[in-house]
């Protein structure tokens, strides 16, 4: 989509598109953009006039985290379990996003989950079904060490939340999402938008609004536009060649598990 974005306009700014712009080095806060190729990714990308289906946000996880989430009762884990997955745990990047289409078991939990998830950010990628973009703060905003914090536990007190279909469906209808049945915040299902929109609110990084309004083209509108995040740039290709290279493939597992 190339052209000028004004009021009414389909077109999304332009993305950098060079496609080795990332080395694979993930920051706390980058957010990763999908645009897949399946039904409903189709019909929310139809319906919010952009290219974008799904948004999901990294943080780095260690032991630590995740004990103090399953102490402080925002990670629900059976505590006979609890020893065994702080064992199992493999510390690093993760990405976390509200779907049901992934079939793999969540890297928290060890379970497959229909809701809010997380995975290697390097496995999705080379795995996923269409293209991907990377959205990275800018450097006034970079996250200092408490925000980082705050935004790993706050996505680690997601895992488990349900998906809201509701949401992604209102999400591709234009009309529907006017409706206040459809724009009330609900936090007992998170829609992916509305679950990164929910944990950048925390950190002053979005306005103050209720998350559920957001669809990830909005939310990429509002963010780049604002000057928080820079302008996306695609990371698929790039990461896959990683993948395949049997030189870079040490790389990028270290970086990206």
């Amino acid at each position: 989509m190339i052209g000028l974005v004004g009021r009414g306009s389909c077109a999304d700014p332009k993305e950098n598109v060079n496609p080795c712009a990332f080395n694979g080095d993930w920051q706390p806060g980058d957010l990763l953009l999908f645009s897949g190729r399946h039904c409903l990714a189709w019909g929310i990308r139809i319906g919010t006039c952009s290219r974008w289906s799904h948004v999901g946000g990294l943080a780095y996880v260690d032991q630590g985290h995740v004990w103090q989430a399953i102490d402080e009762g925002w990670l629900s884990v059976p505590q006979e379990r609890q020893h065994q997955l702080i064992h199992d745990f493999r510390v690093g990047w993760h990405l976390f996003e509200s779907t049901t289409l992934v079939d793999s078991p969540c890297r928290i939990v060890g379970a497959k989950i229909r809701g809010v998830q997380a995975h290697r950010p390097m496995t999705r990628v080379v795995r996923f079904n269409g293209d991907v973009w990377l959205l990275r703060l800018h450097n006034d905003y970079r996250l200092n060490a408490n925000q980082v914090r705050k935004l790993t536990l706050g996505y680690l007190s997601e895992i488990g939340t349900a998906y809201d279909g509701r949401a992604a469906f209102k999400s591709g209808t234009r009309i529907i999402k006017r409706s206040w049945y459809f724009n009330r915040a609900d936090m007992s299902s998170l829609f992916c938008s509305e679950m990164i929109a929910r944990r950048l609110q925390v950190l002053h990084l979005l306005p103050l609004s209720n998350p559920a309004r957001y669809s990830p083209r909005n939310l990429y509108r509002t963010l780049v536009g604002a000057g928080v995040y820079r302008p996306p740039v695609k990371i698929h290709s790039c990461l896959r060649r990683m993948a395949a290279d049997p030189v870079l493939r040490p790389y990028s597992q270290e970086h990206s598990t």
